[in-house]
């Protein structure tokens, strides 16, 4: 029979918060353009469930760009969100630094990354 396991990334919070790139500034100049975000303010995801703009106009983006992170920070981004039980992220994790050695040499390693958003606006009722 499979084991059953549900993630907790809980435990893995921490690498999250240390390891996460955060928004690039091209989603803000993003933003800009559709004139709900500016220079210097703060941007912040939000999940609240997928009818959440059901009914109102909505605009689409995304765009595609390199992320450059420290083999150690990718390594923790990916620790935090692997979602494995605590007795495997030390092997996976092992693994995944072999990898980034052999593959990917040097320093810094560039992400492919995309961002997407979904401009909404207030439906009238």
């Amino acid at each position: 029979m499979a084991r059953s396991f549900r993630p907790d990334f809980g435990l893995t919070a921490q690498d999250y918060g240390r390891h996460r790139a955060g928004f690039p500034p091209q989603l803000v100049s993003h933003l800009y353009w559709h004139g709900i975000a500016f220079p210097g303010k703060d941007v912040r995801a939000e999940g609240r469930g997928r009818d959440t703009a059901a009914a109102a106009p909505r605009r689409p983006f995304s765009f595609d760009l390199d992320v450059p992170y420290p083999p150690e920070a990718w390594r923790g981004r990916i620790r935090a969100g692997a979602g494995l039980p605590p007795d495997e992220v030390e092997r996976f994790d092992d693994a995944l630094g072999r990898m980034l050695r052999g593959r990917f040499p040097g320093d810094v390693v560039q992400v492919p990354h995309r961002t997407w958003a979904v401009v909404a606006t207030r439906g009238v009722s």
